[in-house]
């Protein structure tokens, strides 16, 4: 099957508001305050992603017994959107969405609590399980499906396991007047590969394929606006990761300091190894992280976290109104 969108306008455009001397004032204080949202300031923008880990059809064990091609727990689904709400998102990148059914389901339970985010793209995976989606209260300007960079390995040519979603959207600024919202799901450590412990070559060249299309696209060095997120499935320090960071003495990304409000930096607990590790990723360009508020990212430590998902929401504030 072909990739779907869905992008459905259920709301009035969004107005276009300057940033002000007050507003800068209020959100250094809602800052101080520790996760206060700055979603309700129209005058900036706050993007989120969140790897929700299975919302789709598949066996497993729930309340002590094995089901076969069950949803994702209502408990769960019920935490997930809790998290969400707490946190307000302008736009939510997501990893690990079902087919498009289950992100109608989402958007619909968000609009019905409270939450209304009247535009959704929903793009079909190369593995065809665990597909990526986003999102929006802002309406964007244009989306591409990218499921044909591929990559040699082994000795053939391989494609990214969830390929990229890109989704444009308006700056609100004279240049750039567009920013590039980029949504990755790089491959599990799982591997059948003996030569490729934990799938680390494989990840990587999925990095590069998708790094050189965007700096091809757009130059890091001519002020352009993108934004790097999702789940990457590796540390920091990781050949995957550096690929979005840097090509030789080139940067293409900034690898901002991210952490809760007690200052954990993990964002997911795998709980089989008892292992909490960084996996989940907000890399702006480098013209992009001037305009990120507090030049730093944020991760959820709501409560419900680890009922809703094996990983926490991460989010940044942007001082940018579309």
């Amino acid at each position: 099957m072909s990739s779907i969108l869905l992008v459905k306008k259920l709301a009035g455009q969004t107005k276009s508001l300057g940033l002000t001397a007050l507003s800068l004032a209020c959100l250094a204080l809602s800052l101080f305050a520790g996760e206060a949202s700055v979603s309700n300031n129209p005058s900036f923008l706050r993007v989120a992603s969140y790897n929700v880990e299975n919302y789709l059809l598949m066996n497993r064990h729930v309340d002590g017994r094995w089901r076969r091609d069950y949803p994702k727990p209502e408990v769960e689904r019920n935490a997930l959107r809790t998290v969400i709400r707490y946190h307000q998102p302008d736009i939510l990148a997501l990893q690990e969405m079902g087919e498009d059914a289950f992100l109608m389901e989402l958007q619909a339970d968000l609009r019905d609590e409270g939450l209304d985010f009247p535009y959704r793209v929903w793009m079909e995976s190369n593995d065809g399980i665990r597909h990526l989606a986003v999102l929006s209260k802002i309406e964007p300007v244009s989306i591409q499906f990218h499921n044909d960079l591929d990559f040699a390995y082994r000795g053939e040519r391989s494609r990214l396991r969830r390929g990229m979603l890109e989704v444009v959207f308006n700056s609100g600024l004279d240049s750039p007047q567009h920013w590039h919202l980029f949504v990755f799901h790089l491959k599990s450590k799982w591997t059948e590969w003996d030569d490729d412990p934990e799938a680390t070559l494989f990840r990587s060249r999925e990095a590069e394929a998708a790094r050189n299309y965007i700096i091809e696209k757009l130059a890091p060095e001519d002020g352009s606006f993108y934004l790097i997120v999702g789940d990457l499935n590796d540390d920091p320090n990781s050949g995957p990761v550096r690929r979005f960071l840097s090509r030789g003495d080139r940067t293409i990304g900034i690898a901002l300091p991210t952490a809760d409000d007690r200052g954990h930096v993990w964002t997911q607990f795998w709980l089989r190894r008892s292992l909490y590790s960084v996996k989940d990723y907000l890399i702006p360009s480098p013209a992009m992280a001037e305009h990120v508020i507090g030049q730093r990212g944020h991760i959820s430590s709501h409560p419900q976290s680890k009922e809703a998902s094996d990983h926490r929401l991460i989010y940044i504030d942007l001082a940018i109104a579309p």
